[in-house]
């Protein structure tokens, strides 16, 4: 007992603390060490591999995805520093994949990454010259994004207010996203269509199933910013749909009631507008900047 209060009082007043690094550096001098030149390496630190490790493809697109929400919202400009950054990185990792590629007839980022095709297209102004199929719902997507960003001029060093404005360039922007997501494509007038329910549309192939949680907020937000920049009727009663639609699925969402307040704005109808407004308020909208506020 003795010996035992004799070690608390050690503890306390600091004996233990010394007999422990006695003993300790008495098994470490015991212990054989190797020397080596530690000087010639360099020391890396975790933070070091974070800066250095080059982007995803996964990363890179949320990235996208969420600065075009950030630029419809109006929360920055096209001419905003960040997308010439982004653009950078998306060429080296196209860069990357072009050269690890191992075929040149390999569809770049298909396998595991179809979204990451459409958010490129959004930031860079050109086109996969890998995709040979224009009837399907990426193909409508990618010439949809890339339209997207040459009319929003996302990346540009000056923006002109003349070409934001061009109307046929939303209309066109418009047909390829709704399109793609009813699946429906408008044949042209010198092709016959191959389904017998009418003659002017046909059928496109859904390549995209199985993911259309991912690109469902995108084609919300394009579609009825397009809608909203044509000030075309028939295209915002169509928004109107879409947002009446995203209300149902998500109705405690600020954004969703911002979003349906300016299209029926635009349409006119200034008092469901000012009752959109206030759900949107009522449901938080502002407490969390200026993204969702609208």
């Amino acid at each position: 007992a003795s010996s035992a209060w004799g070690n608390v009082l050690g503890m306390v007043t600091g004996g233990g603390e010394s007999q422990k690094s006695s003993s300790s550096s008495k098994i470490e001098s015991e212990i054989p060490t190797k020397t080596t030149d530690v000087s010639a390496r360099p020391i890396i630190g975790i933070e070091d591999v974070l800066c250095w490790m080059p982007p995803t493809p996964s990363f890179l697109t949320e990235a996208t995805l969420l600065l075009l929400r950030m630029t419809i919202n109006g929360s920055i400009y096209a001419t905003d520093e960040r997308w010439q950054d982004l653009g950078v990185a998306w060429e080296k990792t196209l860069a990357v994949e072009r050269k690890y590629a191992g075929s040149a007839d390999k569809i770049l980022f298909k396998d595991f990454s179809p979204l990451s095709r459409i958010a490129c297209s959004i930031v860079l102004d050109q086109h996969f010259t890998d995709w040979k199929d224009e009837s399907t719902v990426s193909s409508k997507l990618e010439k949809a994004a890339s339209l997207l960003g040459r009319q929003m001029q996302i990346g540009r060093e000056k923006f002109d207010p003349t070409a934001a404005s061009d109307v046929n360039g939303w209309k066109e922007i418009n047909a390829l996203l709704m399109e793609a997501r009813t699946g429906w494509s408008k044949c042209p007038e010198s092709v016959e269509s191959t389904d017998n329910t009418h003659d002017s549309i046909k059928p496109i192939h859904r390549d995209f199933d199985g993911l259309n949680l991912n690109f469902h907020n995108f084609l919300e937000h394009a579609i009825c910013h397009s809608a909203l920049k044509s000030e075309d009727s028939d295209l915002l009663c169509v928004a109107r749909a879409i947002c009446s639609e995203s209300i149902v699925l998500r109705p405690l969402s600020p954004e969703t009631w911002w979003r349906y307040s300016l299209v029926l704005e635009k349409l006119g109808d200034h008092a469901a507008a000012e009752d959109a407004r206030a759900a949107s308020i009522s449901f938080g909208s502002g407490e969390g900047g200026e993204i969702s506020l609208r």
